[in-house]
């Protein structure tokens, strides 16, 4: 059995219709920093919208990682993350479909100012996941005791092949 894992692009997350988290691009001393900025005090999410190839069984792990835009070097953030699936040929709809249950974690931010945190949500609800099926993945800040914006820099899946 192997791990495969999938890239999630922070650019080609898209925001929903409504509690839409900020895209930014910060000034880094070296390099430019893009991700999203969510608001803590509101529950914001982001999209992704991908088929899946190699997935064998199993639950998904979601990789967050993210930083406090303030500087903070206490406090934490709640994730939560849901999926759909539709498999290409079913008698559902692509704008009508449900997500499932979501799953979330609690991650404590990294002890260094603007250090990288990674959070890893194990995603159990799977809406009867399959090989190539069409998969939109909602990605939620939920609350958390920071008091400055997370801004999520990188995020990718793994799952077994088998």
């Amino acid at each position: 059995m192997a791990t495969t894992k999938m890239n999630l692009p922070i650019e080609a997350a898209g925001p929903g219709t409504s509690a839409i988290p900020a895209m930014v691009n910060t000034a880094g001393t070296n390099s430019p920093v893009p991700g999203y900025s969510f608001t803590i005090a509101s529950v914001q999410a982001i999209y992704w919208h991908f088929p899946i190839f190699y997935y064998g069984s199993g639950n998904l792990t979601l990789n967050l990682v993210w930083y406090a835009s303030g500087g903070q070097t206490t406090g934490n953030v709640r994730w939560d993350s849901q999926i759909m699936a539709i498999t290409p040929g079913d008698a559902q709809s692509l704008e009508t479909d449900a997500f499932a249950t979501a799953t979330n974690t609690t991650t404590t931010v990294n002890g260094t100012a603007r250090g990288p945190t990674k959070t890893q949500v194990t995603i159990s609800n799977l809406d009867s996941l399959a090989e190539e099926d069409c998969v939109r993945l909602k990605l939620i800040c939920n609350s958390g005791t920071l008091a400055s914006n997370p801004i999520l820099t990188e995020a990718w899946l793994t799952f077994s092949d088998s």
